[in-house]
């Protein structure tokens, strides 16, 4: 099964936001193609690619990964088009419960919603 295919994306669980408008829709989808390409870009087109920049920004260790670790960890990486605004934007797409921590399910749960919605045939 093909990272990011429809049936990667179900088989891990996609979860469902509260309805949002058009133009929330269109700045989510735009920030995460930004960060979907440059995963794309990355040498490592494995199904593991994703925990493995969990992990990464996952700084303490802890098993979440705070506003903090997120910011740094993806400024870190250099991605461009990632603007602090965005990059807040992204931690709290995936900080589904609203804790403010990011765990592993919610950071893949939400990378599996949004390749379902950024036509996933162009992603990898």
């Amino acid at each position: 099964m093909a990272p990011f295919s429809s049936e990667w994306c179900l088989s891990i669980g996609c979860i469902k936001k509260e309805q949002d408008t058009f133009a929330e829709i269109t700045l989510r989808r735009e920030r995460w193609a930004i960060l979907f390409e440059w995963l794309k870009s990355q040498p490592e087109k494995s199904g593991t690619q994703i925990r493995d920049l969990f992990t990464e920004l996952d700084a303490d260790g802890s098993g979440a990964v705070d506003v903090k670790e997120f910011l740094s960890g993806l400024k870190a990486k250099g991605i461009p088009g990632l603007t602090n605004g965005r990059l807040m934007s992204l931690h709290g797409d995936c900080d589904i419960n609203g804790d403010n921590l990011i765990t592993l399910e919610e950071f893949t749960d939400m990378f599996a919603q949004m390749a379902l919605k950024i036509r996933p045939d162009t992603l990898l």
